[in-house]
Parts: C-alpha cells; sequence; structure tokens
C-alpha cells in the first residue's frame, strides 16, 4: 500500500484530496496538515511514498517544503496541487524534482 501525505491549507481542498486518495485500495493517506512547517515534520516522521503539496501555504511555503524533502530524500514523490501557474514557477518546481504538477482549476 502506497503512504500519501496531504499538505493543503485549504480544509475543504484537503478533505476532498484525502478522500478521493482514500478511495483507491492501493493508496492510504497516513498524515495531512494545513501548515507546510508541521507538513515538512510529518514527512521526516512518517516516510511517505508519495506527497500532495500545495505551494501557497503559512509557515513554510511549498517550495521550501520540496527542497527540504528532496534534499534528505531525492526519491521521494511530490505531486504539487496548485492554484499558482505561471509557466516560470512550473518550470522551477520541475527542475526541482517534482513529480507532477495539476492546476487546482484543472477538471478531474
Amino acid at each position: 500500500m502506497k503512504k500519501v501525505i496531504v499538505i493543503e491549507d485549504q480544509t475543504v481542498m484537503r478533505d476532498l484530496i484525502c478522500q478521493l486518495i482514500e478511495s483507491y485500495v492501493s493508496m492510504e493517506v497516513i498524515a495531512q496538515s494545513g501548515d507546510g512547517a508541521e507538513g515538512y515534520e510529518l514527512c521526516l516522521e512518517h516516510a511517505p511514498d508519495l506527497v500532495i503539496l500545495d505551494i501557497m501555504l503559512p509557515n513554510l511555503n511549498g517550495s521550501e517544503v520540496l527542497r527540504r524533502l528532496k534534499t534528505k530524500n531525492p526519491r521521494i514523490n511530490i505531486l504539487i496541487f496548485s492554484a499558482a501557474s505561471s509557466h516560470t514557477m512550473v518550470n522551477r518546481l520541475l527542475k526541482a524534482g517534482v513529480t507532477g504538477y495539476i492546476e487546482k482549476d484543472a477538471g478531474l
């Protein structure tokens, strides 16, 4: 079973993402947070297979969470789920090693 951590500051979005992940029998949400610093610590504590990460987070932005996680474990899978969608930022995230990027206004 794949272990997933969701780091998203909007509660309704976080809840929906968690429900979607839990609908897959091969995936389990092991932790969730609305705060970047707390989410980073949860990742260190639980060693997830996948992190679903927003960019705009309180206390530690998603870009910094990404950088720190990739420094600790270059093989960690990180999916960015964000409303911020400039080409420059997406290219920078891809170069930083994200596994994927989904805009919040994309359809299912």
